[in-house]
């Protein structure tokens, strides 16, 4: 009975060894072809969408309106006045108006007040025919949480958009534009508008666009409407953050996220 009892200890043993082993053999070919994907520079499509966080925008929007919120009661004392400068969320407890002091590498550019408010005079000047809501908006502060992973990565990548139709491609900016009232919602609409070819234009030239779908390759496709005084077309527009490391250009980037 003993001997048995071994023979089925040794069995299960070796069932088990051959599985690890048989695991490795699966891993070690997806590597191999990983590193093929990345020496030939091929664009590897299948990493999936990546949800960014900010860890301290909720706490502070709280969970009624937007007026009742810790945000304009505590931090800006009650007051909806526009300020001319922009609020930067450091922790639960601090915050600036200079910037995100305790993240190492803090783009002082791009989160800067100045082009902060840029970007939104820009969407206000080009993109309100669709989002008619925004040219009545008033601007009190930009608000930045430092906790945005992208943000404290110094992540300084941008989007990249293709037009099929006019073998158009390159870089672009997205904008995604929400307007929330009351933290108590169940829901929230998005609106979108692109600013093809930014930073290589001078003013984002944002155009609405109404989103159509996620294609198979993560490219999310967009129907970019002009507005009506315009000579441009309706267009076909597809978009998505690429990520990677360059081996000499662009042409010759390597394992890009899309």
């Amino acid at each position: 009975m003993e001997v048995k009892k071994m023979e089925v200890i040794q069995l299960l043993h070796r069932v088990v060894v051959f599985i690890i082993a048989l695991w490795y053999v699966v891993i070690s070919v997806q590597a191999f072809v990983a590193s093929v994907t990345v020496l030939r520079g091929f664009e590897y499509k299948d990493l999936g969408v990546v949800a960014h966080t900010s860890a301290l925008i909720s706490d502070y929007t709280g969970n009624k309106t937007i007026d009742d919120s810790p945000l304009v009661q505590n931090v800006l004392a009650g007051s909806t006045t526009p300020r001319d400068d922009t609020l930067y969320l450091e922790t639960s407890s601090n915050h600036s108006f200079i910037g995100c002091t305790d993240v190492d590498g803090f783009d002082t550019q791009i989160y800067s007040n100045t082009f902060l408010r840029f970007m939104f005079t820009a969407v206000q000047k080009h993109a309100a025919e669709g989002l008619s809501y925004i040219a009545d908006l008033e601007l009190i502060t930009p608000v930045v949480d430092c906790t945005f992973d992208l943000l404290a990565s110094s992540d300084k990548t941008v989007m990249h958009y293709e037009v099929a139709q006019q073998f158009q491609s390159g870089a672009g900016m997205l904008a995604t534009i929400a307007a929330i009232d009351n933290m108590q919602a169940t829901s929230v609409t998005h609106h979108f508008a692109t600013a093809l070819n930014y930073p290589y234009v001078t003013d984002p030239p944002f155009t609405y666009n109404v989103f159509v779908t996620m294609e198979d390759d993560n490219f999310w496709l967009f129907k970019s409407i002009p507005p009506t005084n315009s000579i441009d077309p309706t267009k076909q527009v597809r978009s998505a953050r690429r990520m990677g490391g360059y081996i000499d250009d662009p042409i010759a980037q390597s394992n890009i996220e899309i």
